[in-house]
């Protein structure tokens, strides 16, 4: 790195430790971040979930909750503090891939988890096991290649009836939960509602599917286009037991994606739409590095795995293992389909354009699957408003 760039470095780590500019009005500032006018002090930015939600004036729980089979999450719960009556309908917000929870705390009073909070309800936020938040197991340390050993079919499977079920007696106003998931956190409720069909018709009201993903069958992405590479890649890792994604998510922010992101604004944009879809216009620059400074969200080699998985088979599948271990695992050679007909409770599908995960053909796919009688999928147009496409069919 030559010099100039080290200074430069040096004066964005004194600008996030002394109060001093960390966020601006337009991505061009950034690159003129300590000076320029267009450019202040954020407080969220690497704040802790507690501070974030005490800086817009709302009430913070933290909770923390064991699985059946000993992991430890972290739940926040989210109140207006002016609106607390008790009687308020539960929601549960699940994030994506690479993330956690301050994906629905990461936009200032715009965040979804405040703007369902101001109208009315009672607000949680889950934290896959393994996350930035979810730390610990009954028996496995961390650094144990084992406590890895999971995909989003675990957290689905124990995960979500340990949150829904710690959820709905902690509200206990008798309503049922609606479970709001995002990417990775859809396929979750999906695999949960299907295989757990009762126990999903007894804690939840419906599922609001944001960015829905499961068969990956018609989307254009760089996992797509660099499959065969990146199977070799993960499977060479995984067999060096190598299991852990962004394994220091809070080292990695601090010290390399926001800097590098202030330094190189144009191409972190790049990088972020190649997973995120092109859409300027809803990416407000302001809330760039708050949203950075608490991402990546640490996860399992074995989630990302499940996923380039699902781009050669096309399916909507359980983890492969192979022939002889699949044998022993689910008593056939090929891994059992996830049978999203079998869902029974109402499913609202949202997608935008842009997204080159759940496009068009996938989610139009996932609807046909779907058996029920209350079901939607919504379109979200080009810098534009919800568009409903087709309802209750």
């Amino acid at each position: 790195m030559n010099p100039k760039s080290l200074v430069f470095f040096s004066i964005i780590q004194l600008c996030f430790s002394q109060n001093r500019n960390n966020v601006c009005k337009n991505f061009a500032d950034y690159s003129n971040l300590p000076f320029s006018r267009n450019c202040w002090y954020d407080p969220d930015v690497f704040a802790t979930p507690e501070q974030i939600a005490h800086n817009h004036g709302f009430e913070f729980q933290n909770h923390k909750i064991e699985t059946e089979d000993g992991y430890y999450l972290t739940i926040f719960r989210i109140q207006d503090k002016f609106k607390n009556d008790g009687n308020k309908p539960p929601i549960l917000l699940h994030h994506g891939l690479g993330s956690n929870a301050m994906s629905f705390l990461g936009f200032g009073n715009q965040s979804l988890a405040f703007y369902l909070a101001r109208n009315g309800f009672d607000v949680w936020l889950a934290n896959h096991r393994g996350n930035n938040f979810s730390k610990g197991h009954a028996r496995l340390k961390m650094s144990n290649p084992k406590f890895w050993d999971f995909s989003f079919h675990e957290m689905a499977i124990y995960d979500i009836p340990a949150v829904v079920e710690f959820i709905a007696e902690k509200n206990g106003n008798g309503t049922k939960i609606i479970y709001v998931g995002h990417s990775m956190g859809t396929t979750i409720g999906f695999i949960y509602a299907s295989l757990k069909k009762e126990h999903a018709e007894k804690f939840l009201k419906g599922v609001v599917a944001l960015a829905p993903t499961t068969s990956l069958n018609y989307g254009v992405t760089i996992v797509k286009a660099f499959k065969e590479q990146l199977n070799q890649l993960v499977q060479n890792l995984l067999q060096n037991n190598i299991t852990v994604m962004f394994p220091a998510p809070e080292k990695f922010s601090r010290l390399y994606a926001v800097p590098i992101c202030v330094q190189f604004t144009a191409l972190c944009l790049t990088v972020l739409n190649l997973f995120g879809g092109r859409d300027e216009g809803e990416f407000t620059p302001e809330y760039l590095l708050v949203g950075l400074s608490h991402h990546p969200g640490r996860t399992s080699l074995k989630c990302f795995a499940h996923y380039l998985q699902f781009t050669f088979s096309q399916k909507f599948e359980q983890y492969d293992y192979g022939v002889e271990k699949n044998l022993q695992v689910y008593k056939s050679q090929s891994p059992p389909i996830y049978p999203l007909s079998n869902i029974s409770i109402p499913v609202h599908l949202f997608y935008g354009l842009n997204d080159p995960f759940a496009g068009r053909e996938d989610v139009e796919s996932i609807y046909n699957q779907l058996k029920m009688t209350e079901k939607s999928i919504n379109v979200i147009p080009e810098n534009g408003g919800i568009k409903l496409y087709s309802t209750n069919r």
